[in-house]
């Protein structure tokens, strides 16, 4: 079988199977002598087969092909059986960038960084291709088996059906899970909420969403899409690191943010705009993230306001955030317990890793933190370098509190963010009541009158364990619950090997790229540098 596209057109199935067809569909009667070319075509078809996996893996996840340089040494086809070559080609083929398909191992095909260009150009014949259409694999050269070439391709082209839906306006944007039928490009699409869209440029909201006079009667404000929970959003959103500008959201109404509710992937997307609610569970990006839903490399760049339960990524976390970053200012308004942080507001039961806030948190209420305000799951490998503050009590650099769960952990954070709170106030937590604090430390100062420490603000007298925490010892505060050393101290090898101790993974870095003053950082920091 093979996959079909039209032209500048990328559709393709949820499984996303880029088949390339059956290489011989005649019986051949083999002998011994012809052994060796047998394997030759065996070890060709496995080639195809491994890059048809690896290329429909890249393209599910980039909304493209994995191509390198276009290729124009294509007299095979030429001299090749037209009936013999996918009708469905277009006119483009592209060198597969091998660089770009982690753990392919092939038996033929040159990488094209490799080859000699100095040299015969037969030479360029000796590599894999693709179709930009129809994302057909070729081999140019070829392998000879009793005296006739084959390539890689057959009698019969079969279609498969095709849904990957791209999206390139804001109107198409925002019709995601309305299942109303939409033409992309020629191409009829239901826009369902478990449909997998790929994003093909950077989109532009404002002309739907916009400010008129601040006032939520005339403002033109977003309809989050799968505004519902009966209509969660369970498919599959590819940003490409393209960026969604204009979200703008003033209203009285709860679960706001790009999205209401998630149940599905939304991955490597950055939001850039203004949500503003007088309600409860408000996110930049997800109002409510259930128990299947996944956010992987998103930024949010949006200032937010709401009641309770506000998240710079997400209001409240049933599910898993990785790897996602905010930058702009958090604030609730609530004077009773806000739960607010800079990734979630509340993280029940979830798992957040490899997170990271430089936007200021800002309440007037209980539960403010720089990561999670109320924190009932796992928060793994997360940085805080923002002001966090409020005049009441568990304000903390990483959580406000971690409560009601003794399976919550809080393992490998930092924080060097300013913490100012009144009571229950601390550098990484501001009220412990249950779970885990493991090998995190604070270089942040931290305020306030009561209960006020270094690193954990308050902690209470059962189901905690706390173990290889670390502080400044020139902080205006103490706490008997970690340890102090000497900057110098903490810009040593010796507490990177003290934080890492016990973990195979050794998670811990001394700062060689200078991004934290010299202090420790994340492994995962420095790769993202690579």
């Amino acid at each position: 079988m093979e996959l079909r596209n039209q032209k500048g057109i990328n559709i393709i199935t949820l499984s996303v199977a880029i088949i390339i067809l059956v290489l011989i569909t005649s019986v051949l009667v083999y002998n011994s002598k012809d052994g060796v070319r047998i394997r030759n075509l065996k070890d060709l078809y496995n080639d195809v087969e491994s890059l048809d996996n690896k290329i429909a893996s890249y393209y599910i996840e980039h909304g493209d092909i994995p191509k390198l340089y276009i290729y124009n040494n294509i007299d095979f086809l030429n001299n090749a059986n037209y009936e013999e070559i996918n009708p469905n080609d277009g006119e483009d083929y592209y060198v597969i960038d091998l660089a770009k398909l982690q753990g392919v191992t092939l038996n033929y095909g040159k990488d094209y960084s490799k080859i000699d260009h100095e040299s015969e150009a037969d030479e360029f014949t000796d590599l894999y291709i693709i179709n930009e259409v129809s994302h057909t694999i070729y081999y140019p050269r070829g392998v000879n088996v009793q005296g006739k070439r084959y390539y890689t391709y057959g009698e019969e082209w079969k279609k498969v059906d095709i849904n990957i839906i791209p999206i390139e306006t804001a109107e198409q944007f925002a019709k995601i899970g309305s299942n109303e039928d939409v033409t992309v490009n020629g191409i009829d699409h239901k826009f369902t909420s478990d449909g997998t869209y790929v994003l093909k440029n950077d989109i532009d909201l404002s002309s739907i969403c916009y400010k008129v006079d601040e006032t939520t009667d005339n403002d033109k404000s977003w309809t989050p899409l799968c505004g519902n929970e009966e209509n969660a959003f369970t498919g599959k959103i590819y940003g490409n690191g393209h960026e969604i500008r204009g979200l703008y959201i003033n209203t009285v109404a709860q679960n706001q943010g790009l999205f209401g509710f998630n149940s599905g992937i939304i991955q490597d997307i950055t939001i850039e705009g203004t949500v503003i609610s007088t309600n409860s569970y408000i996110g930049g990006i997800v109002g409510k993230n259930n128990n299947n839903g996944k956010l992987i490399k998103c930024e949010s760049k949006i200032f937010i306001t709401g009641l309770d339960k506000v998240g710079g990524i997400v209001g409240y976390n049933y599910g898993s955030i990785e790897q996602c970053k905010n930058f702009l200012r958090i604030e609730s308004t609530t004077e009773n317990v806000g739960e607010t942080g800079g990734i979630t507001g509340v993280n029940h039961n979830g798992n957040i890793l490899k997170s990271y806030n430089e936007g200021n948190v800002v309440g007037k209420s209980t539960c403010i933190g720089g990561i999670v305000g109320d924190n009932k799951g796992i928060v793994h490998l997360c940085i805080n370098k923002a002001k966090v503050s409020s005049n009441r009590e568990a304000i903390g650099g990483i959580l406000g509190i971690q409560s009601q769960n003794n399976e919550a952990k809080t393992v490998n954070c930092y924080n060097i963010g300013e913490i100012t709170g009144q009571t229950k106030t601390g550098g990484v937590i501001g009220a412990f009541e249950s779970g885990q604090i493991l090998n995190c430390y604070s270089i942040g100062k931290v305020i306030g009158t009561n209960n006020v420490k270094s690193v954990i603000g308050y902690k209470a007298d059962y189901s905690t364990i706390v173990r290889n925490n670390f502080f400044l010892e020139t902080l205006p505060t103490t706490d008997e619950n970690a340890t102090s050393k000497t900057m110098e101290e903490m810009k040593s090898q010796a507490i990177v090997d003290l934080l890492n101790q016990g973990q195979p993974d050794q998670p811990w870095s001394m700062d060689t790229k200078g991004i934290n003053d010299g202090y420790p950082v994340l492994k995962w920091q420095l790769e993202e540098l690579k």
